[in-house]
């Protein structure tokens, strides 16, 4: 049997300027490290656009009335293949490099980071990858709810989330336990569940209602509160997630239907929409690439540790222009001819045809 179901094919290359701009803002955070959560910002983003489009590729199967178990086939090898092969390569350079990877192998491979970090506290070289945890478990759960809660139930469950969100960070709430509040999916799920909102609100053609005075004036709360309070401050993280992740959600909504202005050429440029296509390697590879050169005896060539001493400007530019080129690389000859194992045409986000006996 042929089984053919399709997502709106509508390509919309200023949610890849968003990706670029989001990756870049970790980068930023990780190299320079400010005093200000940018990098938290940026994973939040990351997070809204993954709640967006996930959420719209589930509504379609569903809609196409294929058996739960072969919309799960579908929808998980397509995921696999998406996400799979570059994130185990790091993790298995990460393995050869460092020893606590070495040691924790099995909570990488098992996209359980995020736990991990919970359990266990530490620096890690692949630390970073706590988000794709949350990701992961993101994927697997909604899924499942979404196909088997109806559909007028979804927004009590998306309110639920987001107001559960914050609280989670509560220091206050339960002093005593104190695990489980930063990394896990709990704790950072009120991106993920506005982005699956927009999706929704699209495909009723209805509108965010969040104005853009009212951004504005979140925009200004967010730049008070960062200058003012220490990321660190148990009050602090609650109400910035809140700001965060509603100012995203509505920055992607704009960016859905076309910003126009500087902004939006920013967004539609050639070279910002490509690194927003390879952002999931330069998310990825720009954790190892330190190790990487270490081991290659880079850093020991004359001059060349100013080129990776953190802070440094030069270092900055040298370092995305290495993590760059080798997400360019990997995503034209790694990723991109697996992914395309997933369906003979097209790939996720247009077009899934799957033959099922």
């Amino acid at each position: 049997m042929r089984i053919v179901t399709s997502t709106n094919n509508t390509y919309m290359p200023q949610l890849d300027g968003l990706r670029a701009l989001a990756v870049a803002s970790v980068l930023v955070f990780h190299w320079f490290k400010p005093p200000f959560a940018l990098g938290q910002w940026g994973v939040t983003l990351f997070f809204v656009l993954s709640g967006y489009l996930i959420t719209r590729n589930i509504a379609a199967l569903k809609a196409s009335g294929v058996p739960v178990a072969t919309a799960a086939r579908i929808f998980f090898v397509r995921r696999t293949l998406r996400l799979f092969p570059a994130y185990y390569l790091v993790v298995l350079l990460g393995a050869l490099l460092y020893d606590d990877i070495r040691r924790d192998w099995a909570w990488y491979a098992a996209y359980l980071s995020n736990v991990l970090m919970e359990i266990r506290p530490h620096f890690s070289a692949l630390k970073a990858s706590w988000s794709l945890s949350v990701e992961e478990q993101f994927y697997i759960v909604w899924f499942f709810v979404m196909m088997y809660v109806p559909a007028k139930r979804l927004p009590w469950i998306m309110g639920v989330a987001f107001v559960a969100e914050p609280l989670a960070r509560c220091t206050w709430l339960a002093p005593e336990y104190s695990m489980f509040r930063t990394w896990t999916l709990w704790a950072n799920c009120d991106g993920l569940v506005l982005g699956a909102l927009l999706s929704r609100l699209d495909a009723g053609g209805r509108e965010f209602p969040l104005s853009g005075v009212a951004a504005a004036l979140m925009a200004l709360s967010l730049t008070t509160l960062a200058a003012l309070v220490s990321p660190q401050s148990p009050g602090y993280s609650p109400i910035a997630s809140v700001l965060v992740s509603t100012l995203c959600a509505w920055i992607v909504w704009r960016a859905r239907q076309g910003l126009g202005g500087i902004s939006g050429r920013l967004l539609s440029h050639g070279a910002v929409v490509y690194v927003g296509r390879i952002s999931y390697g330069v998310y990825l590879y720009h954790v190892i690439v330190p190790g990487l050169s270490d081991a290659l005896g880079v850093q020991r060539l004359p001059l060349a540790w100013r080129l990776f001493e953190a802070g440094s400007l030069l270092g900055f530019i040298v370092h995305c222009a290495i993590v760059i080129a080798l997400a360019g690389l990997s995503f034209r000859y790694f990723e991109m001819p697996l992914r395309n194992l997933a369906t003979p045409g097209t790939i996720a986000g247009a077009r899934v045809r799957e033959s099922a006996s």
